[in-house]
């Protein structure tokens, strides 16, 4: 009996000790609003602006190892894209981060390259154009880098999609101009697709002008009398960037 009652005391201190260590280190976890603070205060000051937050996941079961944010510039104006930051708590008990602001800040530049290639042989042409994830990218490659420095990054690592939209003439001549595009694009572009839609001069005009890029991928296929989807090119996803250096 007295084995009994001692076995007892043992496992209600062992409990007891437990619950004390988990309420102490429950104290010294961040709060979620601490946790957001920091993450902006982190952008902030690698990149001297200041940013909003578009949305949050913080640590739960599913995702124990950090949080991961969407967020933005907070002077962006006609921009609705954001750009991805990861926090991860590290066995050792540190933090990290990563985060996909280059991309941000390059990816107009980029679309815009891409743009004219296609205007080149479709001037009249509504092209929307993009990177296909929020992707996190290396310490070294930096706002500053250029595109040059950004394009080995990219050649490898990143993925752009784009729908093109076009009034066409001739079908014949539009199928032709269309290959000489792709063959452009493949020059410029080693990881890549496209969705091409042409229409007549009057269906362009009057049903794909001045609709928005919603409308017309829901009724892209409606009235277009030229279709082509294209891609080329592979991730590589064991590529390691080091400044400087040829891919």
């Amino acid at each position: 009996m007295k084995r009994i009652i001692l076995l007892l005391l043992l496992f209600t201190i062992i409990l007891g000790g437990c619950t004390v260590k988990k309420e102490e280190e429950k104290k010294d976890l961040p709060t979620k609003e601490e946790v957001l603070e920091e993450m902006l205060d982190y952008l902030e000051d690698k990149y001297g602006e200041e940013f909003e937050v578009d949305s949050i996941d913080f640590v739960w079961w599913g995702n124990p190892n950090g949080e991961h944010m969407l967020a933005y510039p907070k002077d962006r104006e006609d921009d609705d894209r954001v750009f991805a930051l990861v926090r991860t708590y590290e066995e050792d008990g540190s933090v990290t981060y990563e985060d996909g602001y280059v991309g941000y800040v390059m990816e107009p530049i980029v679309v815009g390259k891409y743009e004219s290639i296609v205007k080149k042989h479709f001037p009249d042409s509504l092209v929307f154009a993009g990177f296909a994830n929020n992707y996190l990218y290396p310490e070294e490659l930096t706002i500053d880098s250029g595109y040059e420095e950004f394009k080995k990054y990219m050649d490898q690592k990143v993925f752009i999609g784009s729908h093109i939209f076009a009034g066409i003439e001739d079908k014949s001549e539009a199928e032709e101009l269309v290959k000489k595009m792709e063959e452009d694009l493949k020059a410029e572009f080693k990881v890549a697709n496209y969705s091409f839609y042409g229409y007549t001069m009057d269906r362009y005009e009057k049903e794909i002008l001045g609709k928005d890029e919603g409308y017309l991928i829901a009724k892209r296929k409606e009235f277009s009398i030229i279709e082509k989807d294209s891609g080329w090119g592979e991730l590589n996803h064991d590529y390691i960037y080091e400044k400087g250096k040829d891919k």
